[in-house]
């Protein structure tokens, strides 16, 4: 009986130790984006920004003709007008379909 209780301590001494270990080093995976994450959103946004002075301009944007936008415009309005398709799935048991 002595025995079973020695090994049923030891182990409970094991799984909490376990516990701890896990514990305490599931909070040091701090990346460098975490840490410093001000920094590096305003340094993603900024790398993100083609022409920081677009707003201003307001000369009309060109370089996507009104044939082919229409095209495009009809394409992807076509897109919504039957829903997609389900797939099937086949589950084979025993070489039987």
């Amino acid at each position: 009986m002595k025995d079973v209780r020695s090994k049923s301590k030891r182990r409970f001494i094991w799984v909490v130790g376990a516990m701890a270990l896990m514990l305490s080093t599931g909070c040091a995976g701090h990346t460098r984006l975490a840490l410093d994450y001000r920094h590096s959103y305003h340094l993603a946004k900024s790398n993100q920004i083609l022409n920081p002075k677009a707003g201003k301009q307001l000369e009309p944007v060109t370089g996507l003709d009104g044939k082919a936008a229409i095209n495009e415009y009809e394409r992807y309005q076509a897109s919504f007008a039957e829903p997609p398709a389900l797939p099937e799935f086949s589950i084979s048991i025993g070489g039987i379909k």
